[in-house]
């Protein structure tokens, strides 16, 4: 079944596109999510991978990942 959360992880994991999200308890999470389920993701930030349960999640917001100005 396609739905809009589905349709929202695909987009966001076929992307080179970071993610913010903030939890229930006010944390602020960045990274780009690697593997999703019904219940969780995984969020990736350098070398280190969270687990992060879904019903912990308030919001999620995507951000392109700005790339750095080429020096001549």
């Amino acid at each position: 079944m396609n739905t809009v959360e589905t349709e929202f992880y695909k987009n966001v994991m076929g992307s080179d596109m970071q993610i913010t999200a903030f939890l229930k308890n006010g944390i602020k999470l960045i990274g780009k999510i690697i593997k999703h389920d019904d219940t969780c993701f995984l969020l990736q930030r350098d070398q280190y991978t969270q687990l992060v349960y879904k019903d912990a999640v308030s919001t999620i917001f995507p951000k392109a990942i700005e790339s750095k100005p080429k020096s001549e």
